[in-house]
């Protein structure tokens, strides 16, 4: 699939403890409206399939909701969000934004149980919420993709986070092994690798922040994204 690929913010509520692009520490937004509605613009018209938002959890900018209209006002078929899924525990709101044009949430689970997730995210009630906004956008019709990060403190349960995503009713699920620096230096020794059930789905394309041919970067994530 030839997505366009943005990295909206750099601000997350929750703090993962081997977060690649250090949200947890991020007070302030780096990344301007402007220049996402500039990117926006300048390829609209250009045979994407679909805008990939992520962050940072692109659903605490305030102007996240005007963005989904106006990705779907300069004519882009669909947008697919990375998430960690929490604010989709409202249904009011996980309609709204499926209702806007999102049609796939890639949805961090990197727990079975509430104890695992919540003391890797430092966020109480995360998992609740994430499995809560699974059901939500799954019960809309959307599609859901799960990301989990095999670290040290939750390898021993693997096997049961992924019983839990097949159970949410995902419709594929990825892992990643290693994260890179910054936050994440100690989570974890092993090489990165990415695997799935089902496949993933190849979000080749431009991109604000990945290392793909047609770049507009944004400090900081890109210095971990082409580190790798």
């Amino acid at each position: 699939m030839k997505a366009l690929s943005i990295h909206l913010t750099d601000v997350c509520n929750s703090k993962c403890t081997f977060c690649i692009v250090d949200a947890p520490y991020m007070k302030q937004d780096t990344i301007l409206r402007r220049r996402v509605s500039r990117f926006l613009r300048e390829n609209a018209g250009q045979d994407y399939e679909a805008v990939s938002l992520h962050g940072g959890e692109a659903t605490v900018r305030p102007d996240f909701l005007e963005i989904l209209d106006e990705i779907r006002e300069l004519g882009y078929p669909t947008v697919h969000l990375m998430t960690n899924g929490r604010k989709f525990a409202r249904m009011n709101y996980a309609r709204t934004v499926v209702d806007k044009g999102v049609s796939e949430f890639i949805v961090s689970m990197h727990g079975a149980t509430a104890a695992t997730q919540d003391r890797i995210s430092l966020a109480p009630g995360s998992f609740d919420q994430a499995v809560r906004g699974i059901r939500n956008v799954k019960e809309l019709g959307a599609t859901v993709r799960t990301n989990s990060v095999v670290c040290k403190d939750n390898y021993a349960e693997f096997p049961d986070i992924i019983d839990l995503c097949l159970d949410l009713g995902a419709d594929r699920l990825a892992r990643r092994l290693r994260t890179l620096e910054g936050v994440a230096g100690a989570a974890a020794e092993a090489d990165d690798e990415n695997l799935a059930a089902g496949g993933v789905a190849d979000h080749s394309g431009a991109g604000i922040g990945t290392p793909v041919p047609k770049v507009l970067s944004v400090p900081g994530f890109e210095r971990s994204a082409t580190s790798q």
